[in-house]
């Protein structure tokens, strides 16, 4: 983790917390305490102290401390059990896409096994829409996604860099499957797919090609070309895998 985000323990092996800003006070504190069960300063099966404790030690009320573990029992980092205390879990066993989100929002946790795993979800997802929108979506479903692909920002960077326009895009295609659950499911992972879709567009140096990528592959799905479609979307990813290998090179 990064140094300015956690101080290490100390030779009491006591974790050591920085100052929290009274303005977020919560959600700095959720922030601290990831860090440290992502470090492995508190694994999965052991005890949190107890509140009083752990709020004098963060500098914090408790109250702030109570929402802060709240959001975390939340994300699935840890079990809080009346009477007993609050245990860490294993975040790869209980953790869902709350936890997904905010590892994006807050820059922690990005490791290589993540980013990888991300790319390959949007690959298999994204082809699985596109199959089922070819055979089930009525034409002006089709031709909705056309005009979406046709209004691409391409001198908009404000509505490029905040994914706003990507997640319009699939969403759109979403709801041309005909599957309810395809388009609940992306509403329910639309901040993972904007931020996604920033990184993406940060690590691009000409981001009209995307502009044109979907325009083209919005053409094929509206004259119901799925061979030509999957193509066009295979080579699309084949240009972001590239862009993300080069990112996680520099993370090794």
């Amino acid at each position: 983790m990064k140094d300015n985000q956690l101080i290490r323990k100390t030779n009491s092996d006591t974790p050591q917390f920085r100052p929290i800003r009274k303005t977020r006070v919560a959600d700095e504190a959720v922030v601290q305490l990831t860090n440290l069960i992502l470090d492995g300063a508190y694994p999965a099966g052991s005890k949190l102290p107890a509140e009083r404790e752990l709020a004098q030690q963060m500098g914090i009320n408790r109250t702030s401390l109570r929402e802060a573990l709240r959001k975390l029992e939340t994300m699935g980092l840890i079990n809080i059990r009346p009477g007993d205390g609050v245990f860490v879990q294993d975040y790869n066993l209980f953790s869902g896409l709350e936890f997904v989100k905010f590892l994006l929002a807050n820059g922690i946790g990005l490791d290589k096994d993540l980013m990888l795993s991300m790319a390959e979800t949007r690959r298999l997802f994204v082809q699985l829409l596109i199959e089922m929108a070819v055979d089930r979506a009525k034409d002006v479903d089709l031709e909705a996604l056309l005009q979406i692909a046709e209004r691409y920002p391409s001198h908009d960077p404000h509505e490029r860099l905040t994914g706003q326009w990507d997640f319009r895009f699939f969403q759109q295609l979403a709801l041309a499957t005909k599957n309810k659950i395809f388009v609940y499911v992306l509403n329910t992972v639309r901040e993972v797919i904007e931020q996604t879709s920033v990184i993406y567009y940060q690590m691009e140096n000409q981001p009209e090609s995307a502009g044109k990528a979907y325009l083209e592959l919005a053409r094929a799905l509206k004259a119901r070309q799925k061979k030509k479609a999957l193509e066009l979307f295979k080579k699309r990813m084949e240009g972001d895998d590239a862009l993300l290998a080069k990112v996680l090179e520099g993370m090794e």
